[in-house]
């Protein structure tokens, strides 16, 4: 059989939807005023990758072109908000050519990412390398877990 209780798996599937909508209005209702609004309009949204794995969430975000140290991340037991900038001036001249050049470049990112399922922060760990950043967040425990026990009739 496909499912266990495809009403329980129906509560979960609402509860998803039902925390994703909750992100999305905490995200983009206000919570940040109209200044913030228009300088995050410069910013690209990064391609992002999330997986289960096991007792674990794995997201992966593309920040192609910045440092380890450009990177700004923050986590909650709800989402992940990535914020990365890196900006290059190259300034070249030849006196003796009579040639200047002058090359700016700009990479900017930022994404509030809602996860599945709540995740437990505290434990929550991350890497860079290659332009990729990867999250490793434990799932939080669910507290009303059924546990099934032998119960001894007397």
């Amino acid at each position: 059989m496909l499912w266990d209780d495809p009403f329980e798996e129906l509560k979960k599937m609402q509860e998803k939807i039902r925390r994703m909508f909750d992100l999305y209005n905490e995200e983009f209702g206000g919570l940040i005023n109209n200044r913030e609004v228009k300088e995050l309009k410069e910013f690209r949204s990064p391609k992002v990758d999330i997986k289960e794995r096991g007792n674990n969430l794995l997201v992966s975000i593309d920040v192609p072109g910045v440092e380890k140290k450009d990177i700004d991340l923050k986590i909650t037991d709800r989402y992940i908000e990535i914020k990365a900038e890196k900006e290059e001036k190259i300034e070249t001249e030849d006196k003796e050519k009579g040639q200047y050049s002058y090359k700016a470049s700009s990479r900017k990112f930022y994404r509030k990412i809602p996860l599945p399922e709540e995740v437990n922060e505290e434990e929550a760990t991350a890497t860079y390398k290659n332009g990729v950043l990867n999250v490793i967040a434990p799932k939080k425990k669910k507290e009303s877990e059924k546990k099934e026990r032998k119960i001894k009739i007397e």
